[in-house]
């Protein structure tokens, strides 16, 4: 399916900053949003970057200088839960999980309790979804979401818990 019949408005892209996360590539195969490098950013309306780490943050930084006039950052992954190294860029922040949400996204969905507007910082929550039932690729599936230690220094500040599979109770 491409993000084409649904979205609002521009097209979108999502940043490689140098690894393509499991997320991006999913978003790519089902909406047909292109991973692209930062250097071919200025054609897109909507800039989409999925942060793993805190690392991201400063990939983020460096390329900063390429946001156009009118370009919307938004910027979602574990890292992005705790957004306050990213907010002086982003436009919008999402907090959760975001593969079944992604087409509401595209089609200019901003007014959801999981998504932070960075120009005006409110509380939102997490956007917790089942674990994603399709395959990555042909040789990747989602097995599991989260992480079983829940340890407080973690760049994941919702720390959700562990999940095996979508049955068990949230």
């Amino acid at each position: 399916m491409n993000y084409d019949l649904f979205r609002k408005s521009g097209d979108a892209c999502i940043v490689n900053l140098g690894h393509p996360t499991k997320a991006a590539r999913v978003f790519e195969r089902l909406y047909g949003i292109p991973i692209v490098r930062p250097d071919e950013i200025g054609k897109y309306g909507i800039v989409m970057f999925s942060l793993v780490s805190f690392r991201d943050f400063e990939s983020v930084a460096r390329i900063a200088h390429l946001k156009t006039e009118g370009q919307e950052w938004i910027a979602g992954g574990n890292a992005a839960t705790n957004s306050v190294g990213i907010n002086w860029i982003m436009d919008y922040v999402w907090i959760g999980d975001a593969f079944m949400a992604m087409r509401e996204i595209l089609s200019g969905l901003r007014d959801h309790p999981s998504m932070l507007k960075c120009s005006d910082i409110h509380p939102v929550s997490y956007h917790n979804e089942p674990i994603f039932q399709d395959p990555i690729s042909k040789s990747e599936i989602l097995l599991s979401k989260g992480c079983v230690r829940r340890c407080l220094f973690c760049v994941h500040g919702f720390r959700e818990d562990y999940m095996e599979h979508s049955s068990q109770k949230e």
